[in-house]
């Protein structure tokens, strides 16, 4: 009866939320506003669907646009972009958000710092040196059998390392993307912002090839659950570039702590990780992020259009003004900072790759 009851409610939302969706008036041709809402809702976990359904039938038209700009820019675009500053974000139009910030700021927590050499050797060990994916061993593991497949592992966050590392200026921004983690994902409140713990935790990381690593940070490739305990789905969006390395992809994945003094890979993480990636491909945000992206790794020069159509505000809020690489009559050169390093303009295995720097 529980459970027939929690579907009736469930189904109540869901026609609440598309019932005020289909009422929203688009600002123009390229306004998705209520596309975008009802992905986000669609992939959501259950409490945080009912918080934002909540958000949603509150809003107003105007304040539904903003409230989509402060999902994709507080939520996806940090999940997506590791740069040299914390992509602008749209302040929500929702009650309390402003409070919940606060709350971050005053509470004593600081970048990451854990030693990254211990990390990697306490991810191997309760991976069983290997790729947890793809099965591959590391290619460093001496008792590793000789007769397979063998290469250099990489510890990948599965929350981006990105969101623990941060610079004095930008706490606020870090603190509301956090708020924005909490608000739709509220068990992950657990994990982070405590005593002894930070992003490095261990069981946000595990050992991947070079080549999954990358897509995993792409969001091309996700873990999904299954009704089996353990046992996941690896689910490969068309914008997975490392072709060849499908035939290394099982369809399972068992995730487990082949070392029981190690804690196993988080599961309520990898579920905020599919989450993310569900809604960047299935609304299409994914690509727009991506395509900027690619511009920039090939330079750049041509990114700011000569008409005039540009959105620069899209551009800035994605990246650091230093990586733009723009004519001197569209935007003057970046005021330059001796005292920060410089970020290549390049976005390799943007979610949770070593940060790229270049020297000065």
């Amino acid at each position: 009866m529980a459970s027939s009851s929690s579907s009736e409610r469930s189904a109540s939302t869901a026609a609440r939320v598309t019932a005020r969706l289909d009422k929203y008036q688009p600002r123009g041709d390229d306004d998705d506003t209520a596309h975008f809402l009802q992905v986000v809702y669609t992939y959501l976990p259950v409490d945080g669907r009912n918080i934002l359904a909540s958000n949603i039938v509150s809003l107003n038209d105007t304040e539904l646009f903003q409230f989509q700009k402060h999902i994709e820019t507080a939520l996806l675009r940090p999940m997506k972009v590791v740069g040299g500053k914390t992509p602008a974000i749209e302040p929500s139009p929702c009650s309390g958000v402003s409070d919940s910030v606060e709350d971050l700021l005053s509470e004593d927590y600081s970048s990451s710092n854990r030693r990254q050499s211990q990390l990697r050797r306490s991810c191997l060990s309760r991976d069983n040196h290997r790729c947890v994916i793809t099965g591959m061993w590391d290619s460093d593991y001496k008792d590793r059998p000789a007769d397979e497949n063998a290469t250099s592992l990489e510890a990948a966050h599965i929350v981006p390392f990105g969101l623990g590392t941060f610079r004095d200026g930008e706490r606020r921004s870090n603190a509301t993307i956090w708020q924005c983690i909490y608000r739709y994902f509220p068990v992950v409140r657990r994990f982070f912002h405590q005593p002894e713990e930070d992003i490095n935790r261990l069981d946000n990381v595990m050992m991947l090839n070079p080549m999954i690593h990358k897509e995993f940070g792409r969001f091309a490739l996700i873990l999904e659950e299954t009704d089996i305990s353990d046992r996941y789905r690896p689910k490969i969006f068309p914008n997975f570039k490392e072709g060849y390395m499908r035939i290394h992809i099982p369809q399972f994945v068992i995730i487990e702590s082949h070392d029981a003094n190690q804690p196993a890979i988080n599961k309520d993480l990898l579920a905020l990780h599919a989450a993310v990636g569900n809604i960047l491909h299935a609304s299409g945000r994914g690509e727009a992020i991506e395509q900027i992206l690619e511009y920039m790794e090939e330079g750049g020069g041509d990114i700011i259009a000569r008409d005039g159509s540009t959105n620069i505000e899209e551009l800035l809020s994605l990246t650091s003004l230093s990586l733009l690489a723009t004519n001197s009559t569209h935007l003057a050169p970046p005021v330059e900072d001796k005292n920060i390093r410089k970020f290549k303009a390049g976005f390799s295995g943007a979610e949770n790759a070593p940060l790229n720097f270049a020297n000065q």
